[in-house]
Order: structure tokens, then C-alpha cells, then sequence
């Protein structure tokens, strides 16, 4: 499984010696046979930066600029450019003139300390792809802290190199890193070139390399780097970035949109093609440039029709008013295609699907080349237009992914389609595309526009089929689409051969690209209709392990939803096949404390959370079990309710209690705990929760006076109707703490 932050926190958990007591800084070099065979320094200033970098490796290699046997390259990415060639082409040429072996590349701004070399060196030797040491650069996966600035750092750094390394933990496999230090050999530093490795802000995700971090190996990282990159001024000419845009009737969408491109843009130009509300006033109001069209129902000839407005531009970004952009640093990500331009010829952007934009609820996510150079774009495709390249559509655009920003798609809220009737107009142009173009592409825009529209699945499973079979041997990544989208389409129709044809299909694209969520969904479920439980587990162990962090394809698409929904059936089938410790090591892995959760556990999982934690703990454990990690997620609706039906109550109102006394959101845990302390007569469990029931629904609070009543509560229940808002204050209630206080301990059986 790929490390998380907290794994390297742990890497680096040995404290600094204290202030006054700490041992001078090693003044010996690397072990010869531990150097690496080159090192390439990148440089980005200023000059004092990159002389006190040269003196710390004359220090570690030996006297002489040159570094005694190591040879020592230096490059200067943000100069490349005065040499004719992107700075990427330029590093490779440095690279490939390097000696076989271990090579150690770093920024200028890097403090790494020679017992650190010799690490990352030894575990490269040993067949690490790339070693990288835990670093103090927050965003990937082998930060380990905080660190003094680099010309302070060399004692905390001897010290944390110290032996054992890690406690003795081996090189840990990582997803993502930062590439301002690392070890590897000439030719997998070439393939990174290709990915921008010289740029400051690049984060690189493993695709094979092998990228792990070596504990008792760690640098300090100032990042100036990045601050020396040029920082361009907005509204520049010729301009840097502009926004691309067709438009019909979008008043209530396009203000939101274009309120989101400010700051990051130059100009926006837009396309109408035929608004008969305030679109083009909106637009011009606030600041946009407007040109007007036919609409002649082929989006890709609109969005070229508008391109011709931005070739001047060395970036544009196309988009629609039905999305928002999302870019918390414009200034970053302006710098980053001002610094490196000749590098980018189109910039991956995550996109995210919102069906509920005020609950922030995801439905999907996929990237798509939405920067790209303005002399090379174009698009292909009546519907579901596609970026290509301008001057040959068959050759791609070579994209790089980037987290300086995201879009958010609202587009396809149930509300928003009805209104705009987008399903009858996909539903023609998708049938005009694919009775003129019969590709797989066409097959697929004509099936998906057929299920939005609720119409003919025997149709849109034929159009699927044809799409997978004419996908054989393209890229897998799309393969596995198709045949998950087939084999949901297949699974919903219901009768029993179809859903044994979507289990085979299932299978196999789960197989292929193990993160498609909707493929591992299917597979679950049809698994579990078959009763192919085993066969089900045997396969998704890999998965279920190592999960988003595996290596091999992207999937096209990742859905939070049919992520869930295969974790939820994977752990009760664990559980029911007699494995809950195996289980709950999923739940740790999926949301403990050194994970990072894309999302927390939500009321259609904690059930399954909860009975796991049971099966595999015991009542009482379990519960404690569970109580910690929510109090770790913060949010723990439906988790008192599940808990309710599975110990006793005194269990349930205990857990209760301690999640409300940290301020853990969970919805149900007055009114489930109250409950619970009642019916087990565990009357200072009660009096502890009883502030919180001024948040409860008054003919909730009713009925549970009603029940004090009954129990003989007079006194109990009277405060209750006249209660006030208010905690009991503290810190988490332990179960050994709370179970003993008051009450009777109540009978034995679920509340």
C-alpha cells in the first residue's frame, strides 16, 4: 500500500535534539561506494542560492567544483529557453549525457545531508525505481513535517538521518512526490523529463516507475524555486491565457462562470449562437467579448469558430458557462505557462461532476485537456466535442496533469437538464453523429444519450456492444469503460443472462484498470447477486489493499458513489465468509488515521463499518473501535443508529455520548443515545447527553419524555421538555470511563 502523509510523519517521528544539546553537523562525505554516479543540480536562483548549493555538495563529495570522481551538472530550467529548445528537451539532452548508475537530481534550494544520499543511493541499488527521501513539501505523499529553513537545517537533518532509519521500516511505495530530490537511473529521468520535472510546481504520480520514500533519508526544501518563476501581469499582449466559450441563453449560469475566471485570465471570448435572454448583455457587462453565430447543431464548429478569436494567445482554457472554475493560486498557475511554455502543449484538468452544488455532492470526476496551446487546438465531434490537434487530428495532444486548478460541471443537475431539454437535443445530434461517422466514439455518445433520455436500452446495450468490439486493442483505460458501461447497462435490464454477461464484463474491465469505480462496483454487485462471494474477494484483495494508490491505467471516469458501494460489499462479504479482522483492516486502510480519504463515511456505510468493527472486535472493543475513528473523520452520521442494533445499550449510549462531547457531527447521536441510556436505565449517560436534547425535533424530545414518564423519570422528564442547548464539555468519554457510571447496565440487547 502507498504511504500516506502520516506514514511519513512516522518515518521522521524521532524528535530533534533540544536547543543547546544538538551534535554539530557531519562534516564527513559520502562513502564512495555509495555516491551516486552523477548529480544534476537544477538551478533557479538567486546567486546566493545556488553558490550555497554548490558548497554543500563540494562538502559531500569531496574538494573541487567538479566534486572530485561525481561529476556535477548544472541546469537552469528557467534559462533553457535562451538556448532555442523548452527547458524539457534541454534536460534530456543533460541527462542523457549522464554515466549508467544512480543518479542524484535536486533543486538548488534542497538541504539534503549525506547520510541521506547514501540512503536514497542503497535503496535504489537494492531496486527502488525512484527513491526519494521524506521531505517537508506539503502535497505529496512522503511529507514528513515541518524543517527549518535549508541554511538551518543541517543539524535537524543529522539528526533525523540518524540510525536505525524509520524505526527500521524499509523503502515505502508512494503515489505522489515532488521531484525536487530524488535518486534514479538516466533513463527513467529522462521518461520524467517528459513530465516536467524541472518544473517547480510539477507533482509527479507513479505510472510504473516504482517511486518509493526512504526512511532516514530527509531534506529541507525552502521552495524558492518556484518563487523565482516569472510572474505575468493580466491583460498582457500578446496575452497569456484566454478563455474560450459558446453560449445560448445562459443568463442564470454564466455569471457565476464568469465571475470564476477573474484573476486568471486575459480576455474571455464568447460565441453566441443565438441567446434570446440577457446572455450577451451579462457577457458584456462583465467584460467579455462577444461575437454572434448561428447555432448549426455541430458543437466542435462552434468552439473552432471561437478559437479563431484566441490564436494570439500562447494558452487557451474552453469552457462552458455551466462550470466554475477552481484555481485557489491564478498567480501559480499563470507562472507555471509562463515560465515553461515551449514544455505544455495541453494541461489535464480534473473535473468534477456536482449534482447537488449547495451539499458539494459529487457524482463523478475525470480529467480533459481544457489548457491547451492556442496554435494547436481544435475539435473533432458533433457532440462530446474533443480537443485534437490543429494540424493533424489523428496525432494527439500531448497533456500533463495539473492540480493548480479544476473545473466543476453543473450541467447535468436533474433541474438544469430539463430546463435547457438537453436530452432531446443530445439524443438528435448523437443519432446525426452516428449515422454519419459509425465509430466506436459515435456508439458511445449515441448509447449515453439514449439512458439520459430514458429511452430504448436494447438500442443503447447494441451501440455498446459495437463499441466495445471496435475498442479491442485501443487504448485499455477506454476499453474498460465500455465494457463497465455495457455491464451496468446489462446488470439495470435485470433478467438473469444479462446479468452474468455484465458479471464477465465486469470482471474483465476490473481486472484491467483496477481504479474504474464503475467496473469494481458492477463486478461487486453481480458478484453478490451470483453468489460468487469468494471469487469476488480472490479478485478484489489487490484492490482492496492498495486501493486508488495502484499502480497501472487511469480510469476514464472515478465515481465516490460506486467506490463506496464496492468497499460496502466488499467488507460484508469479508465478514460473511468468516473474515472481519481482514475487513477491518480494509476500514483502517480506507479511513484510519494514516489514511486520507477522499471522503468520510457516510449513513449508508456506517452500518456495514459498524457491524465490521463488531464481527471483528467484540461489543465493547468494536465500539470503542469505532468511536476513534470517527472522532478522527469528524463526521459520524448514521454510526449511534447502526450501533443500536448490534450491542447493548449501554454501548450505544456510551458511544454516544463520547461522540458528542468532541463535537463530532452525527445527527442521530442525541436522539439514539438518550434513547439507548433510557432503555438501559443508565440514568448518568443520560444526564450527561440531556443538554443536547434541545437540538432534537420537539416531537422527538416529546416521545422520549413520554418514554421518562413511563420508566418513572417524572423529574427527568420534565427537564427534558424544558431543556437548553449546551454540552457537557471535555474531551472523548472512554468506554471504560462511562460504561460504570449510573444505572443498572440495562438488559443485554440491542436498543
Amino acid at each position: 500500500m502507498a504511504a500516506k502523509s502520516g506514514r511519513a510523519r512516522r518515518a521522521r517521528s524521532k524528535p530533534s535534539p533540544a536547543r543547546g544539546t544538538r551534535p554539530a553537523p557531519e562534516s564527513a562525505g559520502i562513502e564512495p561506494r555509495l555516491a551516486p554516479a552523477a548529480v544534476v543540480l537544477l538551478t533557479y536562483g538567486p546567486r546566493r542560492t545556488t553558490r550555497d548549493a554548490r558548497r554543500r555538495l563540494n562538502a559531500m563529495l569531496g574538494s573541487g567544483h567538479d566534486g572530485g570522481q561525481v561529476p556535477v551538472v548544472e541546469f537552469s530550467p528557467l534559462n533553457a529557453h535562451l538556448d532555442g529548445l523548452p527547458a524539457g528537451a534541454s534536460l534530456t539532452r543533460v541527462l542523457e549525457g549522464c554515466p549508467p548508475g544512480p543518479v542524484l537530481l535536486l533543486h538548488d534550494d534542497v538541504n539534503i545531508r549525506p547520510r541521506g544520499v547514501e540512503r536514497l543511493v542503497r535503496a535504489h541499488l537494492e531496486g527502488v525505481g525512484v527513491a526519494v527521501p521524506v521531505t517537508n513539501d506539503r502535497g505529496c505523499d512522503h511529507f514528513g513535517g515541518p524543517l527549518p529553513p535549508v541554511a538551518r537545517a543541517d543539524a535537524d537533518l543529522d539528526a533525523l538521518d540518524s540510525d536505525p532509519p524509520g524505526g527500521g521500516e524499509g523503502p515505502q511505495p508512494v503515489s505522489t512526490i515532488r521531484p525536487a530530490c530524488l535518486v534514479a537511473d538516466r533513463d527513467t529521468l529522462v521518461d520524467l523529463a517528459r513530465r516536467r520535472i524541472h518544473d517547480p510546481l510539477t507533482r509527479l504520480t507513479d505510472r510504473g516507475a516504482g517511486f518509493a520514500m526512504v526512511p532516514g533519508a530527509h531534506v529541507a526544501h525552502d521552495g524558492s524555486c518556484s518563487r523565482q518563476m516569472p510572474s505575468p501581469v493580466l491583460e498582457s499582449e500578446p496575452p497569456l491565457l484566454v478563455a474560450a466559450m459558446i453560449v445560448r441563453d445562459e443568463e442564470d449560469m454564466l455569471p457565476g462562470c464568469l465571475d470564476s475566471l477573474r484573476g486568471l485570465v486575459d480576455r474571455i471570448e464568447i460565441l453566441d449562437t443565438g441567446s434570446r435572454d440577457a446572455t450577451v448583455d451579462i457577457a458584456l457587462a462583465r467584460g467579455a467579448s462577444v461575437n454572434r453565430a448561428p447555432w448549426r447543431d455541430d458543437f466542435s464548429q462552434a468552439r473552432n469558430e471561437v478559437l479563431e478569436q484566441c490564436r494570439d494567445a500562447a494558452f487557451v482554457l474552453w469552457i462552458d458557462a455551466d462550470e466554475r472554475v477552481r484555481c485557489p493560486d491564478p498567480e501559480l498557475l499563470r507562472r507555471s505557462l509562463a515560465s515553461f511554455p515551449g514544455d505544455i502543449e495541453a494541461l489535464d484538468v480534473r473535473m468534477r461532476n456536482i449534482v447537488d452544488p449547495a451539499a458539494g455532492t459529487v457524482s463523478s470526476t475525470f480529467t480533459s485537456a481544457r489548457i491547451v496551446r492556442a496554435d494547436l487546438l481544435a475539435f473533432e465531434g458533433t457532440i462530446h466535442e474533443q480537443p485534437v490537434r490543429r494540424q493533424d487530428p489523428r496525432q494527439g495532444l500531448e497533456t500533463v496533469p495539473t492540480g493548480l486548478i479544476s473545473l466543476d460541471h453543473l450541467g447535468y443537475q436533474d433541474e438544469v437538464v430539463d430546463v435547457r431539454d438537453k436530452r432531446t437535443r443530445n439524443l438528435e445530434l448523437a443519432r446525426a453523429q452516428y449515422d454519419t461517422e459509425r465509430s466506436p466514439k459515435a456508439a458511445l455518445d449515441y448509447a449515453r444519450s439514449l439512458m439520459l433520455a430514458g429511452e430504448a436500452p436494447d438500442e443503447a446495450v447494441d451501440l455498446l456492444r459495437e463499441a466495445v468490439a471496435a475498442a479491442r486493442g485501443m487504448r485499455v483505460d477506454w476499453h474498460s469503460y465500455l465494457q463497465g458501461s455495457l455491464a451496468h447497462l446489462l446488470l439495470e435490464r435485470g433478467d438473469e443472462a444479462g446479468v452474468r454477461e455484465s458479471h464477465t464484463l465486469a470482471r474483465a474491465a476490473f481486472e484491467a484498470v483496477p481504479r474504474d469505480d464503475l467496473a469494481a462496483a458492477v463486478f461487486a454487485r453481480t458478484a453478490t447477486e451470483l453468489d460468487l462471494t469468494s471469487e469476488f474477494i480472490d479478485s478484489a484483495r489487490t484492490r482492496a489493499s492498495a486501493d486508488v494508490h495502484l499502480e497501472g491505467p487511469e480510469p476514464v471516469f472515478t465515481s465516490p458513489d460506486n467506490r463506496d458501494l464496492f468497499r460496502r460489499l466488499l467488507l460484508e462479504a469479508l465478514v460473511t465468509e468468516g473474515h472481519p479482522s481482514d475487513a477491518w483492516t480494509l476500514v483502517d486502510t480506507w479511513w484510519g488515521p494514516e489514511a486520507s480519504p477522499d471522503r468520510g463515511i457516510d449513513g449508508e456505510m456506517w452500518p456495514t463499518v459498524a457491524a465490521t468493527a463488531v464481527s471483528a472486535k467484540g461489543p465493547e472493543d468494536g465500539t470503542a473501535a469505532l468511536v476513534d475513528l470517527a472522532a478522527g473523520l469528524g463526521t459520524a452520521h448514521g454510526l449511534t443508529t447502526a450501533l443500536a442494533s448490534l450491542v447493548p445499550p449501554v454501548l450505544t449510549a456510551v458511544a454516544a455520548a463520547s461522540l458528542l462531547s468532541v463535537g463530532v457531527r452525527a445527527d442521530d447521536a442525541a436522539s439514539t443515545g438518550l434513547i439507548a441510556a433510557v432503555v438501559g436505565g443508565e440514568w448518568a449517560l443520560f444526564d450527561v447527553m440531556a443538554p443536547q436534547a434541545a437540538s432534537l425535533d420537539p416531537v422527538v424530545r416529546s416521545r422520549l419524555a413520554a418514554r421518562l414518564d413511563g420508566a418513572g423519570e417524572h423529574q427527568r422528564a420534565a427537564a427534558l421538555t424544558g431543556s437548553t442547548s449546551g454540552g457537557s464539555g471535555g474531551g472523548l468519554l472512554g468506554l471504560a470511563g462511562l460504561a460504570g457510571v449510573g444505572g443498572s447496565g440495562g438488559p443485554q440487547a440491542g436498543s
